[in-house]
């Protein structure tokens, strides 16, 4: 089996990887979706790395240190093999 990637959250030891649910406290309106790979926001070109899907509006944002730092609750929607 390959090893699935994550991103450390700062200043805490926990991480995060692509499928896993989070709440941002300056978007408590809002669940989110984290991605990792090929993604398009804002009319910009597509970019490779970390980002952030919304799940009821699906609106997608990069994911950014200050979103990591403002993450407040983590739902691991996949469970280990």
């Amino acid at each position: 089996m390959g090893e699935q990637i994550t991103l450390q959250l700062p200043e805490c030891g926990f991480s995060i990887k692509p499928g896993d649910i989070v709440r941002l406290g300056r978007f408590d309106h809002e669940v989110w979706r984290v991605g990792y790979g090929w993604y398009a926001w804002g009319g910009n070109r597509p970019t490779c790395g970390w980002f952030l899907t919304g799940v009821t509006t699906q609106n997608v944002k990069p994911l950014q240190l200050t979103d990591l730092d403002d993450i407040y609750l983590i739902e691991n929607t996949k469970m280990p093999e």
